[in-house]
């Protein structure tokens, strides 16, 4: 079957991005380290040649006419990209589809912070179309982000995620749930609550701020990646442990009751690999939550089978 977008290797993208139209700006990702994540470990990562890029954009124009309504630029962090390239990009794109009413990209807090005006060049963005950021925090405690190479710090993290609302650009984390395995699921719970507690603490009240979590998934043999390169040779060697599904309802509990803010947030679980789908508007629903967890623990709800979780 045809189709007027030539996507190299896999793709990833947001639940919420599920009717866009996806374009790869970038191949792979700039921080490529993390030993938790396969998605890009088989790309070496590169900007593509812009005028490429507005190409495919130009053919996917004469495949879907005016449906288009939203774009997500993949891979990793399209936002490695500097804003001359950006700029160019949205202006072309949203030229190309006038009914266009989002867009959107992966970043890194790297992206963010490595710009020479990261805030002046994230309003620009925004003004060019720019609505909403994804950016993959994946815990607050530094211990975890050290052991798993993500090359970063928590505050760091949290500055980055300040600048984006700040532009007023909408901004969606990822955190996971079992990322500091049996020995930190504390410390990911409460140092996780406490970073997206403090970030939201600085919106305004046109801000919107997202957060969803995922499950950690360790990748195996029978997902065809090597193991030997990632967080499931420290499994396979006793290293590592995974939690259990009781475990990570445990750390999810903790987590919630370290969200503290009077600002709303748009929480989700819905991402495949979890054992419990939750949307609630912390913190609000706060107390909701709590409670459905709970039930979850004592077993009044069924989880979602391990034969059905996916990454």
């Amino acid at each position: 079957m045809y189709s007027p977008v030539r996507y190299e290797g896999l793709v990833f993208r947001p639940p919420s991005e599920a009717d866009s139209l996806i374009i790869q700006a970038t191949i792979g990702c700039s921080n490529n380290f993390c030993d938790f994540c396969y998605s890009y470990k088989m790309k070496k990562f590169r900007i593509r040649p812009i005028q490429e890029v507005l190409d495919e954009i130009s053919d996917a124009k004469g495949f879907f006419g005016n449906r288009v309504r939203k774009v997500f630029f993949a891979d990793g962090d399209a936002l490695a990209c500097d804003n001359d390239y950006l700029l160019e990009l949205f202006n072309f794109t949203k030229a190309m589809f006038p009914q266009l009413q989002s867009i959107s990209l992966y970043a890194t807090a790297k992206n963010v912070l490595e710009r020479k005006n990261p805030l002046e060049e994230l309003i620009a963005l925004k003004k060019a179309g720019l609505k909403m950021i994804y950016l993959g925090i994946e815990s607050g405690d530094d211990v975890i982000l050290k052991e798993r190479n993500k090359h970063i710090i928590a505050q760091e993290q949290e500055d980055a995620c300040k600048i984006i609302l700040e532009a007023g650009i909408e901004l969606s984390v990822t955190i996971i749930i079992g990322l500091g395995g049996v020995e930190r699921w504390r410390e990911n719970a409460i140092e996780t609550g406490k970073i997206i507690s403090r970030i939201a603490e600085a919106m305004d009240a046109k801000s919107k701020f997202y957060v969803g979590a995922l499950t950690l998934m360790v990748p195996s043999k029978k997902t065809g990646f090597p193991v030997t390169v990632y967080l499931a040779k420290k499994v396979e060697k006793g290293e590592f442990k995974v939690l259990n599904s009781h475990e990570i309802l445990k750390e999810m509990h903790l987590l919630i009751e370290n969200i503290n803010t009077k600002h709303e947030i748009i929480f989700r679980s819905n991402h495949a690999s979890n054992y419990l789908p939750i949307k609630a508007d912390l913190p609000q629903d706060k107390e909701r939550v709590l409670r459905l967890i709970d039930d979850g623990l004592k077993g009044n709800i069924s989880l979602r089978p391990e034969f059905i979780r996916g990454l």
